[in-house]
C-alpha cells in the first residue's frame, strides 16, 4: 500500500527522534515515506542539525491545524489529490495493541505493537474505502480497559494524535473550514467528515502511547508568541481556549456534539478534560447515530488474510 506520514511538529527536534521517528522506524515505515513539517526556517535549522538529511524536512506555518492545512496541499501537489495521508503528533512513543489474556480477570491486557504500519493502513484505509469514509483513526487511552476488540463505525471522536486521512480532502481544507484555530481542531475535521461521509472509523483495539509532558508543541508556541510567560500559563491559556472551544463546537454541530459534565474523579475514558470550577470535568460527547461494530477478526481476516 502506498501512503505518506505526515508529522507537524513544533520546538521538539530533540524529542521527535525517539518517539514518532523511533515509533515509525519499529513500524517498518520507510524513511522516505515521512514527510515532517516545521513551522519556520529558523526551526527548520535546528531539526537539521539534530536529524541530518535522513528525512524530509519542509517549512509550513506556526499552528497545528495551519500546517495541517498546509500539508493537505503540499501532499496533493506532489503525490495527487486523495492520495494515502497518515497524520501523527509528534510525541507519540509506540502504539498499543489489545490481547487476550484469560488470566486477568477482564480477560485483556495490552503489549507493545510490533507489526508494521503499513498493516495497521490496510485494515484502517481497507475499512474505510468499503465504508465508503474518508478518516480513520484509533484509539486514546492508555489503559487497556478503555480498548476494545472490535471495529467501530458511525459518529465519534478520531483524535487528531493519528489520523488516516485522503490528502486534500475539504473537510481539511473546503470553504467550510472556518475554524482554523488548533484547539480541538479534530473535533471539527470529525463533524465535517460525519456530515460529509455519514460514518468514521476507528479501530480501538490500537491506541498510541503519549506522556504526559512532553517540551515544544502548542505551549510553547503559545509561549513564542507572547501570549503567556511560562509553560505553566501557556497550560492554562490552552485550557481556557479548549473551554471556548468546545462551547462553540457544540453551538455549531448541536446535531452531532453536546457539552457534558461530570465529577471530579468520574471516568471519562478518552476524553480531554479539566477541573475547570466546583470540581466539575467540561468535555464534548459525540452522540451515537448510526453506530455499530465489526468484531476485528473479520476485520483482520478480511484485509490482512488472517484466517
Amino acid at each position: 500500500m502506498e501512503f505518506v506520514v505526515a508529522i507537524a511538529t513544533y520546538a521538539r527536534e530533540e524529542t521527535i527522534g525517539p518517539a514518532v521517528l523511533e515509533t515509525l522506524k519499529r513500524a517498518k515505515v520507510d524513511d522516505d515515506q515521512i514527510k515532517v513539517f516545521v513551522p519556520n526556517k529558523e526551526q527548520l535549522l535546528d531539526y537539521r542539525r539534530k536529524l541530518g538529511n535522513r528525512y524530509e524536512l519542509i517549512v509550513s506555518c506556526p499552528g497545528q491545524f495551519a500546517a495541517r492545512q498546509f500539508y493537505h496541499r503540499w501532499i496533493s501537489e506532489k503525490y495527487g489529490q486523495g492520495f494515502k495521508t497518515i497524520q501523527m503528533d509528534d510525541d507519540i512513543y509506540g502504539f498499543w495493541e489489545l490481547i487476550e489474556t484469560p488470566e486477568r480477570k477482564a480477560g485483556w491486557d495490552k503489549r507493545l505493537y510490533e507489526g508494521s504500519l503499513e498493516d495497521l493502513a490496510k485494515q484502517g484505509y481497507g475499512l474505510a474505502e468499503e465504508l465508503g469514509t474518508g478518516l480513520w483513526g484509533m484509539g486514546i487511552t492508555q489503559n487497556y480497559f478503555f480498548m476494545q476488540n472490535k471495529a467501530m463505525a458511525g459518529n465519534m471522536l478520531i483524535a487528531g494524535g493519528f489520523q488516516g486521512v485522503f490528502a486534500g480532502d475539504d473537510i481539511f481544507i473546503g470553504k467550510q473550514r472556518t475554524y482554523a484555530e488548533s484547539a480541538h481542531e479534530d473535533v471539527e475535521t470529525c463533524c465535517l467528515a460525519f456530515i460529509k461521509y455519514g460514518k468514521l472509523v476507528k479501530l480501538p483495539y490500537f491506541s498510541i502511547i503519549t506522556k504526559d509532558i512532553e517540551p515544544g508543541g502548542i505551549r510553547k508556541e503559545v509561549t513564542d508568541k507572547g501570549h503567556a510567560k511560562s509553560e505553566a500559563e501557556a497550560a492554562k491559556a490552552r485550557e481556557m481556549t479548549d473551554f471556548a472551544a468546545r462551547k462553540m463546537l457544540s453551538e455549531r454541530y448541536p446535531e452531532l456534539v453536546s457539552l457534558a459534565w461530570a465529577e471530579e474523579g468520574t471516568t471519562l475514558g478518552e476524553g480531554t478534560r479539566f477541573v475547570l470550577e466546583n470540581g466539575k470535568f467540561q468535555h464534548l460527547r459525540f452522540r451515537r447515530i448510526g453506530n455499530s461494530s465489526i468484531p476485528r477478526r473479520v476485520v483482520e481476516n478480511r484485509f490482512l488474510g488472517k484466517g
